[in-house]
C-alpha cells in the first residue's frame, strides 16, 4: 500500500481508497482477513487511530466486518461493471453556434450588476427567508405594470407565477387541470412539444385556425402576434373567434407571447389575454430572449379559477432563484429593462434591414423563396427540392450556423440570425448559397 503524506486528501481517506480497489476488483477475495490495525499502523509507521478510522469507514459502508477476538474480514461483494470506457470518453461540449451567439454589445451589464448590489446591500436580510413558490411579489409586481403597459394584460399580481421557463410553466399547468389535448398550428416550439408529451397531453397538430377550432380541442396554444415560424399575425376576427371559441367551449388558450417586441412593421399587437378580460387565457412570456441567456426567469398569468386551484395547492418548488428575482424587479423599477428593449428593438430592426438588403444583392439559387421574415428573428429558406434542402443544412454545419427543419414542412429551413454581427450578416448568406 503506497500513501502520500503530502496529498491533502487524509491518511485515513487513501488508506480506504486503497483497500475499497482491492475488494472490488477482487484482489482481495472475500472472506479473507485484512491486517491487524497494529500491524498495519507499525508496517506504515502511522497512527493507530489513523487505522482505525479507515476501518470504521470500510466497516460502515460495508467493505469489512469485525469478528470479535478474531480481526476484520472482507465482505462479499457484487461485481462491477467495467467503467474504462465511460471514463476514458470525454463529455461532448454543446456546439456553439455563431448565429444563436448572444452579442455582448447588445447588453449593459452594469446597470444589472448594480441591482444585484443593491438587493446584497439594502435587502440582504430578506435573502434568508426561502423563495415563494409563486415568485417573489416585488418581481409579479414589475412584471404586471410592463405587461400591463406593453400588452394590455388584465391581472393582478396574485394571476401571476414565476418560474425557470415555458416547460416548468406546463409542467404548473398540467397539475392545475385534467384537461389533456392540446391542438397548435404546426409546427410546434420544441421545448412546448417535449413537455406535453412528457406530461401526458395529447398533441392535436392543424393546419389552420378553421381545422382547430372544429377539432376543439381541451387547449389551444398559439403565439397569435407571431405565428411561428411563419411569423404571421392572427388577425383581430380569428382572434375574436378564438376568444369567443373559448367562452362558449370551456377551452383555454395558453397564449406565447414569446416575440412581441421584434415586431417592426407594425405598432405592437395586443394581447388575446386582454383582449378576452383575462378568462380562458393562460398568457406566457419570458426574460431569457431578451436578457442574459443565463438567467431562465419567466412568467406565466393564469385565469382567475386557475390563480385559485393554484393557491389551494402550489404543487411545487419556485425554481428561480431569489436573488435573481429580486435583482430583476430592481433592474426593472429603475426603467432599465424597459431602455434595454428599446435598444434591442432597435438593434433588430437595423439588423432587419441589412437581411433584406443582402438578400437583394446575393445570388439566391433557382428553388429556393424566402419566407418568415416577419418574425424578425429568423429567415426561412423553402426549397422546391430535398436536394436543396440537404445543400443548406450542409453548408450551414461545415460554416458551425445553426439551422432547423421540420418534418411537417420537410423542404423548410429555418435560419436564425441574431447572433451575427451586422458585418457579418452578408458574407454568412453568401457562403450559405455558394454551390
Amino acid at each position: 500500500m503506497w500513501l502520500n503524506p503530502n496529498e491533502k486528501t487524509p491518511l485515513y481517506v487513501q488508506i480506504t481508497r486503497h483497500f475499497k480497489a482491492h475488494i472490488l476488483d477482487k484482489t482481495l477475495p472475500a472472506h479473507s482477513k485484512m491486517p491487524s490495525i497494529r500491524e498495519l499502523a507499525r508496517k506504515h509507521n502511522l497512527s493507530k487511530t489513523t487505522v482505525e478510522k479507515a476501518y470504521q469507514q470500510l466497516q460502515i459502508e460495508g467493505y469489512i466486518q469485525s469478528r470479535p477476538k478474531s480481526g476484520y474480514y472482507v465482505m462479499k461483494t457484487e461485481s462491477l461493471p467495467s467503467t474504462s470506457t465511460l471514463m476514458n470518453t470525454p463529455l461532448k461540449s454543446k456546439k456553439s453556434y455563431k448565429n444563436l451567439a448572444q452579442r455582448v454589445e447588445d447588453f449593459r451589464l452594469e446597470p444589472l450588476r448594480k441591482a444585484f448590489q443593491h438587493v446584497m446591500l439594502q435587502t440582504s436580510e430578506t435573502l434568508y427567508d426561502g423563495p415563494q413558490p409563486e415568485g417573489e411579489i416585488a418581481l409579479r409586481r414589475a412584471v404586471l405594470r410592463h405587461i400591463e403597459h406593453e400588452r394590455g394584460v388584465v391581472a393582478s399580481p396574485d394571476n401571476i407565477l414565476i418560474a425557470a421557463g415555458i416547460q416548468n410553466h406546463l409542467m404548473t399547468l398540467a397539475t392545475l387541470t385534467t384537461k389533456r389535448t392540446v391542438g397548435y398550428l404546426k409546427p410546434i416550439f420544441d421545448r412546448a412539444s417535449i413537455a406535453f408529451d412528457t406530461l401526458g397531453f395529447t398533441r392535436v397538430p392543424c393546419d389552420t385556425l378553421d381545422d382547430m377550432l372544429e377539432r376543439n380541442p381541451d387547449i389551444i396554444t398559439i403565439s397569435p402576434s407571431n405565428i411561428y415560424p411563419s411569423g404571421d399575425v392572427l388577425s383581430i376576427n380569428d382572434r375574436i373567434r378564438l376568444v369567443n371559441h373559448a367562452k362558449a367551449k370551456g377551452t383555454l388558450i395558453v397564449e406565447d407571447d414569446y416575440n412581441y417586441v421584434f415586431r417592426h412593421n407594425a405598432y405592437q399587437i395586443p394581447s388575446i389575454q386582454g383582449l378576452a378580460g383575462g378568462h380562458n387565457v393562460i398568457y406566457i412570456g419570458s426574460f431569457s430572449r431578451n436578457l442574459l441567456l443565463g438567467m431562465r426567469t419567466g412568467y406565466m398569468v393564469l385565469p382567475p379559477n386557475l390563480t385559485t386551484r393554484y393557491k389551494n395547492t402550489q404543487p411545487f418548488a419556485q425554481t428561480v432563484s431569489k436573488l435573481d428575482q429580486l435583482a430583476l424587479a430592481d433592474y426593472m423599477h429603475q426603467g432599465h429593462y424597459a431602455r434595454h428593449l428599446k435598444r434591442l428593438s432597435s438593434r433588430s430592426k437595423r439588423q432587419r434591414d441589412l437581411i433584406l438588403a443582402a438578400l437583394d444583392e446575393i445570388a439566391i439559387p433557382t428553388g429556393i423563396t424566402i419566407a418568415g421574415l416577419e418574425s424578425n428573428l429568423h429567415i426561412l429558406f423553402v426549397c422546391q427540392t430535398k436536394a436543396l434542402k440537404d445543400h443548406l443544412v450542409r453548408r450551414a454545419k461545415t460554416h458551425h450556423l445553426y439551422v432547423k427543419t421540420f418534418e411537417e414542412k420537410p423542404n423548410v429551413v429555418l435560419f436564425p440570425y441574431g447572433g451575427l454581427a451586422d458585418q457579418a450578416i452578408k458574407p454568412t448568406l453568401t457562403h450559405l448559397f455558394t454551390p
